[in-house]
């Protein structure tokens, strides 16, 4: 019997890399090694290096540093090489060469079993080529297997390779046929595109040109203001110059009566005086025509410029009643899509709907997108979008695959599902920071998801309201109590859906952190210590003490967070071997030996590769991660108002963390409580944190 080579666990373990599980070789997958002395694939290894200085080994994560060339300049394995040459001399070494009756040389291979044994036989049903001695010892057909000739195994395994081999070239030209297709609807779809351009086009230019109409009657009625009130200011200027003719001769006469002194020419001269009338220097019609150009943006507005329904996008969804969606069949069952016509702001930062019907599959969602949008795409399957999916009850932030919590959040009918920004994230970031907001999601007024949201422009988050399943249905929740308004114009609260409006709360349920409160816990006898020494003043610093340096060291304070101490901040003093400081929250029995994030019922915000890690020992990797360096902050809160709400057993509160007092993570924790203990982590030689003071 043919048997497979004892060297396969060697090719196995040895000779393919563990990442890819693809066999070594000269090229793309040239074996690679680490500082550390573990291999892997040239390949992986620049996957895994991101454009970086250095990269963690995916073994014992160890930190290799990289030469300047990139990954391609490591040290070839040689040893898997060798490996690898000396298991190819085994295989050829069991391959023999014999001849054939009319002298040509002819190749055949021999039994492994059974040395010596030419393999003239074929088990259909081992699928295995055999010798004769396996047909008697392990292949016997009176146990069942079906032997064939070699040849006659090799004539009736080329039939069947000739079968699939026409019905693959079958399925070549199918489908050959169905890419011309696509590209007939590739050129229709220009064809489209090209109409529905030239009608905007045509629309916006008659648009235009009803503007420039308009724009020249109001010109013209200025003008014709203008020419009145300039002919009247003429007229005044006449009798104006003619007062001071009079004035100047009266006064001449009084002069002429003073300087004479006779009575009879001082009482003539003060009757000259009295009849003397004020010119008049003001006219209604310049009063009107000043009105009407400090007034001019009233006038403006006086055309009728406003914005119609179409201002937002509506996809394949109609209204009913003024604030009810319902999808609508359209053909392929694309995705139907609301987007609202207005961005949210700090004074409307919250908006929410209620699910209706849940129609065939309840692929209901509500997020934010850009402007931009494209249709057909629920919010949160784009790139600068993120969306709360009822369905299954994840966030999808910017790709088509749910980021699933622990516990998710989904939504039936009834179920109210909202979307809000933290009114403070609308501040203006400081100089060189990248601007981010936290996006939370709500189901029935609680918070049940939150996350960091990259974006380029506060004024590009716009609400939207996703469906894909027929029968579905949502409505706005307006509520005149909390101050539920209008993003667009309309002043009639009965049509401000149809008159181009989407309903927003005033502000959301609140997790503004606006003064945290640092967290003292540096009383010696509130913590446990594991593998570190406190020193300093009041033990505020903290330095990693193993002596081999290999087992973590953990801090572990007894006190939870609390409203008042919800907040706590580490300054990295020294990074050490590997830069592996960590800050998170943990339990009172939690492992010694275990970094925060590691194990349940704990969260942790990594300095060495700047992910956060939630329950596991993989980090959930942001779009940027925020690794901390020497003389960096690392901070870790709970938003006050969550802590304050908490009530017995299983609650749900936001944990952030930051980075030099900007966030950069945050993740929706579970707790009773009792896993709300600042910890700080640390796992190699030279590292060293101190706390931050208040």
């Amino acid at each position: 019997m043919a048997v497979s080579l004892p060297a396969d666990n060697v090719l196995t373990e040895f000779l393919s890399c563990s990442i890819c599980l693809e066999e070594y070789n000269n090229t793309n997958t040239q074996p690679k090694l680490l500082a550390c002395h573990h291999s892997f694939c040239v390949r992986c290894l620049e996957q895994l290096s991101a454009g970086r200085g250095s990269l963690l080994c995916p073994s014992c994560r160890t930190v290799s540093p990289l030469p300047g060339d990139g990954t391609a300049s490591l040290p070839t394995d040689f040893h898997v090489e060798r490996i690898r040459d000396l298991l190819n001399a085994q295989v050829q070494m069991d391959v023999a060469h014999g001849s054939s009756g009319d002298g040509n040389m002819v190749t055949q291979e021999y039994c492994l079993k059974h040395r010596n044994q030419v393999l003239f036989f074929f088990c259909l049903t081992c699928r295995v080529p055999i010798c004769h001695n396996c047909t008697v010892l392990d292949h016997n057909r009176n146990e069942g297997h079906d032997v064939k000739d070699l040849e006659e195994a090799k004539t009736g395994y080329s039939a069947i390779c000739r079968k699939k081999l026409l019905a693959i070239r079958d399925n070549l030209e199918a489908a050959s046929g169905s890419l011309g297709k696509l590209n007939f609807k590739a050129q229709d779809l220009a064809v489209s595109k090209g109409n529905a351009v030239k009608k905007l086009h045509d629309t916006f230019g008659k648009a235009i040109d009803r503007l420039h109409l308009q724009r020249q009657q109001i010109e013209g009625g200025f003008h014709a203001r203008y020419t009145e009130a300039i002919d009247r200011l003429e007229q005044q200027t006449v009798v104006g110059r003619a007062c001071i003719k009079r004035l100047n001769e009266s006064a001449e006469a009084v002069e002429l009566a003073l300087a004479g002194g006779k009575l009879a020419d001082l009482v003539n001269a003060s009757r000259a005086v009295e009849v003397l009338v004020p010119m008049e220097t003001e006219d209604e019609a310049t009063e009107n025509l000043s009105a009407s150009f400090l007034n001019f943006p009233v006038a403006v507005k006086e055309i009728g410029i406003s914005f119609k329904p179409e201002a937002y996008r509506q996809h394949y969804m109609v209204q009913e009643n003024n604030d009810t969606l319902v999808y609508i069949n359209p053909p392929k069952n694309e995705v139907g899509i609301f987007i609202g016509n207005s961005h949210l702001t700090k004074a409307h930062s919250y908006f929410q709907i209620q699910i209706v019907a849940r129609g065939e599959s309840g692929y209901i969602s509500v997020g934010l997108v850009p402007m931009n949008y494209k249709v057909n795409n629920q919010p949160g399957w784009q790139r600068g979008s993120v969306g709360y999916h009822a369905d299954d009850g994840s966030v999808y932030n910017g790709c088509g695959t749910g980021w699933v919590e622990k516990q998710v959040f989904k939504c039936s009918e009834g179920d109210v599902m909202g979307c809000g920004i933290d009114p403070a994230d609308f501040a203006d970031p400081p100089a060189g920071e990248k601007p981010s907001v936290v996006v939370y999601f709500t189901k029935n007024g609680k918070k049940v998801h939150s996350v960091v949201y990259r974006i380029t422009d506060h004024c590009n988050l716009f609400p939207a309201v996703g469906m894909h399943s027929n029968g579905e249905k949502a409505r706005f929740v307006v509520n005149e109590a909390s101050d539920m308004l209008a993003l667009a114009v309309g002043k009639d609260a009965t049509n401000r859906l149809q008159g181009n409006s989407f309903f927003v709360h005033a502000t959301g349920p609140s997790i503004t952190d606006p003064t945290p409160t640092l967290y003292n816990v540096f009383t010696p006898q509130q913590q446990r210590l594991m593998y570190m020494q406190q020193l300093g003043d009041q033990h505020r610093t903290l330095v990693y003490s193993e002596p081999r340096g290999y087992k973590v060291a953990i801090f572990i304070a007894n006190a939870p967070l609390t409203p008042e101490h919800h907040y706590f901040e580490i300054t990295v003093v020294s990074r050490g071997h590997r830069g592996c400081v960590t800050i998170g929250l943990v339990h009172a029995q939690y492992p010694e030996d275990r970094q925060p994030g590691w194990n349940d019922r704990s969260i942790g915000y990594h300095a060495d590769d700047g992910e956060l890690f939630y329950e596991t020992g993989y980090g959930k990797h942001e779009r940027e991660a925020a690794p901390c360096r020497e003389g960096d902050v690392m901070g870790c809160g709970v938003y006050p108002a969550d802590l304050a709400a908490m009530g017995p057993g299983q609650n749900q509160v936001v944990v952030y963390f930051t980075k030099n007092r900007q966030k950069v993570h945050t993740a929706v924790y579970t707790t009773d409580g009792t896993n709300l203990l600042p910890a700080v982590g640390m796992h190699s030689r030279g590292e060293r944190a101190r706390f931050v003071t208040p």
